[in-house]
């Protein structure tokens, strides 16, 4: 196999400089997903740096870029998933990291085959194109749709004319038809619907210390309040619209952490969004419309309430949560 030939003559090489040899290279595609495998022959000296070639240590630029995963080449939305090893022959073995390193030589063989998996790129993550002011390269946003309903005697009066409604007769085995002509009648008893979007954020992978001395004394800050303007992340929504109702965290440990005291953060985020018309206004106006700072009352529609001069919820910015 060309492999014995000397590494200085081996014709390919990664975007890091690593000498290889490709052996195969396969994949399949469909419409829900696709995946890949190449295989590869390298020196045991040069697995780490292969490894760290596919899955690069997180570069961090603002507290908030990482690098982007390899790609495989010709299909730039397959990023490396995994990549394994093992000796290139059956039953000769192999020592990259030098474990027995007082071995005679020719102990352990100098070729080593790696095998290099990918899959789909997914959005907010592996993004080689990541910018620390668009908080789009690195965020991830989900949605769903909710409410709740109140019971609240309807406002305004209704009105209907020529009404007809049947009452059952049991023993005549009949319906009966009554018209009640015209009727007009206030406050009747109904259920308001409250609509509500519950948005979840999810920020992968924050460094240890941009979290605890960044990211979290603004979470604390804006944790209860609206938003006092709007945010690009939501499609900017009005004012007051969007409540952050708290966050969750885990730690991520990972590898190649150069630390592994301090592993990244990753961090959901959870905002509840009251934004509607109400029907407080003859159609077609659009009505008023509804934030967090509104109460129903009822009798009188949908107002905003002040305590002592003051708002129900405090309001911050919160694109300031993931600026850099």
């Amino acid at each position: 196999m060309s492999v014995n030939q000397p590494k200085s003559e081996w014709r390919m090489q990664s975007s890091t400089g690593v000498k290889v040899k490709l052996l195969s290279r396969k994949g399949s595609f469909s419409r829900g997903g696709a995946e890949g495998e190449e295989v590869y022959v390298i020196k045991a000296e040069d697995l780490m740096d292969f490894i760290h070639t596919g899955l690069p240590t997180p570069y961090i630029y603002a507290g908030v870029t990482y690098p982007g995963r390899a790609v495989m080449y010709g299909v730039p939305s397959l990023v490396v998933d995994s990549i394994s090893f093992e000796g290139l022959t059956d039953g000769i073995p192999i020592d990259p990291f030098g474990f027995d390193s007082d071995a005679p030589d020719g102990t352990y063989e100098d070729d080593i085959k790696c095998v290099v998996k990918y899959k789909p790129r997914e959005k907010g993550k592996d993004n080689e194109d990541s910018d620390p002011s668009n908080p789009f390269s690195f965020l991830q946003v989900s949605s769903s749709s909710a409410g709740e309903f109140i019971a609240s005697p309807i406002p305004g009066k209704a009105r209907w004319s020529k009404s007809v409604y049947h009452s059952w007769e049991p023993d005549a085995g009949t319906w009966e038809e009554i018209d009640q002509g015209e009727v007009e009648e206030a406050n009747i008893p109904g259920t308001l619907k409250v609509s509500m979007t519950e948005w979840s954020v999810s920020w992968p992978q924050i460094p240890y210390d941009y979290f605890y001395n960044t990211v979290l004394p603004r979470l604390r800050y804006a944790n209860g309040t609206v938003n006092s303007s709007t945010v690009g992340l939501f499609n900017r929504p009005p004012p007051a619209t969007l409540l952050l109702n708290g966050w969750s965290t885990k730690e991520e440990y990972i590898w190649d952490l150069g630390n592994v005291t301090t592993p990244p953060i990753s961090l959901e985020m959870r905002f509840l969004e009251k934004n509607f018309f109400s029907p407080d206004r003859a159609y077609p106006a659009p009505g008023i419309q509804v934030t967090h700072q509104h109460v129903y009352r009822p009798g009188k529609g949908w107002q905003i309430i002040k305590i002592d001069n003051h708002y129900l919820y405090s309001g911050t910015d919160h694109n300031q949560i993931w600026s850099p």
